[in-house]
């Protein structure tokens, strides 16, 4: 029998990514959907057959036939609809970041410890196929020892005109929104926790914060990472690169390359990674799923979200004081 589930949160992340697996999965039925646009409601509505249409979150999780909520907001309302939707006994799976504060990642975590349901905190990256293989070769020595990481995620130039759903989404700022995805992927990788961070921001002059530059000190690794929303770019550019004493490998494009009797090799593992992105999401939500007909636990949690609010609060300290900030 399939788990009834809603849909918080219909922007283009929810169209074009959550809406279709779930709509293709085995595990899941789609019976409710909710935004504040109507017109979203309708077309989504109408398109996937989807007869529930709610404008009023509440309302949707009172309702006793929905059994999961996935949470696809902007970052503002992640914790503010994943508190509420536990306690009304939904599976909630939430995506990044589960909050943007300390103090608002364990509300969460204390409604998450104490509601006997399943709360899943979405860390596709994790899932994706040349993450787990990178994970796998520091994992096994293969690249030595890590001594260095370089991320970044710049958004190419666009002449914004803010509505209210996209001010809303950028309300936290660059390194809260995208550089939480780079810095998921830095911590699973390293498996370490930074003793500090550094933080640095630009702010256009309507006081969106655009730009976000920040350096963690790992026990045995240097971190740096760049975000931007609206850089003076051709395109868009992501990247995360590892550097060991033994070799390095490259996200974006997936390249490994080692030293191998004295010369540096392409060691590059054939892997499939054409839908890398949905794949991610398609695993996730399979254990999502599994997770609420008891078939193993959910391997992200609140704990996750706290140890990775607990770096964007320092981050933010450090860029306001422009000193470096521990973290403990």
């Amino acid at each position: 029998m399939s788990i009834r589930t809603g849909v918080v949160g219909l922007g283009a992340h929810a169209q074009t990514v959550h809406i279709p697996i779930l709509v293709e999965s085995n595990q899941f039925e789609v019976i409710g959907i909710c935004d504040r646009d109507p017109r979203k409601l309708t077309i989504i509505g109408e398109k996937y057959g989807i007869k529930k249409r709610y404008h009023d979150f509440q309302e949707m999780i009172r309702d006793e036939e929905i059994e999961a909520v996935i949470i696809v907001t902007p970052d503002p309302f992640h914790h503010v609809m994943a508190i509420p939707a536990l306690e009304s006994g939904k599976h909630v799976l939430c995506e990044k970041p589960m909050a943007r504060t300390v103090k608002e990642a364990e509300a969460v975590a204390e409604v998450a410890r104490r509601i006997d349901r399943v709360f899943a905190l979405g860390l596709n990256e994790r899932f994706r196929p040349e993450v787990q293989e990178i994970k796998l070769l520091i994992e096994n020595g293969e690249l030595g020892k890590i001594s260095y990481l370089k991320a970044g995620w710049l958004n190419n130039w666009q002449d914004w005109q803010l509505d209210q759903w996209h001010r809303a989404r950028v309300a936290s700022g660059a390194f809260a929104t995208l550089g939480v995805h780079l810095l998921d992927i830095v911590l699973w990788l390293t498996e370490e926790s930074p003793i500090s961070i550094s933080g640095w921001t630009h702010h256009r002059s309507d006081g969106i914060e655009d730009i976000a530059v920040a350096q963690l000190r790992f026990p045995n690794t240097f971190v740096s990472i760049e975000v931007g929303w609206s850089l003076l770019m051709e395109r868009d550019f992501v990247y995360c690169n590892i550097f060991g004493t033994k070799g390095a490998a490259l996200l974006n494009p997936f390249r490994v390359h080692r030293i191998v009797r004295g010369k540096m090799i392409d060691a590059t593992p054939p892997l499939r990674l054409r839908d890398s992105y949905l794949a991610s999401f398609r695993i996730q939500l399979s254990f999502f799923g599994n997770a609420i007909m008891g078939k193993g636990r959910f391997p992200f949690s609140w704990a996750d979200g706290i140890k990775i609010a607990n770096i964007i609060d320092a981050f933010y300290r450090s860029a306001t004081s422009g000193k470096e900030v521990g973290l403990s």
